[in-house]
């Protein structure tokens, strides 16, 4: 199959990413106000559905390949927390958005870097997936953090006392 083929396959494409957070608020604004997914506060009938029932915060990208992303309360047994996934998104400015993570206290597994396909920092979410953030770096980014690593390495170094 070439690739021509591939892609005008209508199966097997990722279309929905649905999260179970503890706590839908603050999962809502972490993805909401830091990493700069414009969500917004959504309600499925009915309630009860185990699965997607109930209030939640969500976005449709409808541009090229459409996707749903969605934030919901966890309610375990049938709705556990999320945890353990890997998702990433792209951002327009990976600097601004890893001052806002780190302003917010979220903890970052690492900074902005180069990768194969561009920058990317990584952090964990309320619930502790690992939500990765790619895009471009502003110019001057690499030299502002190595003049910080080499001021932090001309410190002075405390010697106890013997």
């Amino acid at each position: 199959m070439d690739a021509g083929e591939q892609t005008a396959r209508p199966g097997g494409r990722l279309a929905v990413i649905v999260l179970h957070a503890s706590d839908l608020e603050r999962s809502a604004s972490f993805y909401r106000d830091v990493v700069g997914v414009p969500l917004v506060a959504g309600e499925n009938e009915p309630r009860s559905d185990p699965w997607t029932g109930g209030a939640h915060a969500e976005i449709s990208w409808f541009e090229g390949a459409y996707l749903h992303f969605a934030v919901v309360p966890a309610n375990p047994p049938q709705r556990p927390v999320t945890t353990g996934v890997q998702i990433g998104f792209r951002t327009a400015d990976l600097e601004a958005a890893h001052g806002r993570a780190v302003a917010a206290g979220v903890a970052v597994l690492h900074p902005p870097r180069q990768e194969p396909w561009g920058w990317t920092a990584r952090y964990l979410d309320p619930d502790g997936n690992i939500v990765g953030l790619a895009g471009a770096v502003p110019e001057g980014y690499r030299e502002r953090q190595r003049r910080e690593a080499t001021s932090q390495n001309d410190q002075p170094t405390k010697t106890l006392p013997r």
